[in-house]
Parts: structure tokens; C-alpha cells; sequence
């Protein structure tokens, strides 16, 4: 795994990285996708809840997750599950996962069955 050059306070995976957590199948693995709900509407990964980037801190009060967790954050690209994880690892999370390349990545590569918009 690749590591963040910010003081590694989470790690940047690429899809096939992403793909090898998810298949160990941990119950302490959450797959957080934090685009737009219209978005997640189109298409996301199994499992994957919606907490949005533009309403995360709802999702944190709401405890949708927990600092306890292992979180895997993704969204179209890659930009915004990085601000997140990044904001994330500040507020003491330790197990923060970034997928680069976002869902499209993982359609390209993983599951091609997965909508690209």
C-alpha cells in the first residue's frame, strides 16, 4: 500500500487494494462512499453506505461510523474520500483507507458491471 506523504495519517490504496479488503470480508471493515446521494443512486460498491462529503459531519454525529472502525473511503475519483480520510486521521481515526481512482476506477478495472458516469 501506498503510503500519504502527510505524515502518513491514512493510505492511499488503488482498486485492486480496495478489491483484497473488502474480499477478507472483516466485520470491522466499513466502505464509506462519501459522493452526492444522486450519485451514489447510480451506481456504488456492496455495502458501501452514503455519507457525503458535503454533510460528513452529520454522518460522524449520527455515528454512521466510528473511530473504531476500519473505514475505506471512496468517491468518483479519488479527490474527495482523500479530503475526508484526510479530515478523518486529524480527528483521531486510525484505520483510514483512500481508494485512488474512485468508483470509476473500480468500474474500469474491478467490475465493469458498475454504471460510469
Amino acid at each position: 500500500m501506498q503510503s500519504n506523504d502527510s505524515d502518513d495519517l491514512f493510505k492511499h490504496v488503488d482498486v485492486f487494494e480496495a478489491a483484497e479488503l473488502i474480499k477478507q470480508n472483516s466485520p470491522n471493515l466499513r466502505i464509506v462512499d462519501v459522493r452526492e446521494p444522486h450519485e451514489f443512486e447510480i451506481c456504488r460498491i456492496d455495502r458501501a453506505i452514503n455519507c457525503p462529503l458535503s454533510d460528513f459531519l452529520s454522518a460522524l454525529e449520527k455515528k454512521q461510523i466510528s473511530s473504531s472502525q476500519e473505514l475505506l473511503l471512496y468517491c468518483h475519483h479519488g479527490v474527495r474520500s482523500a479530503k475526508a480520510a484526510a479530515y478523518l486521521s486529524t480527528e483521531g481515526f486510525s484505520t483510514v483507507y483512500t481508494m485512488d481512482g474512485g468508483i470509476d476506477a473500480w468500474s474500469n478495472q474491478i467490475d465493469s458491471s458498475i454504471a460510469k458516469y
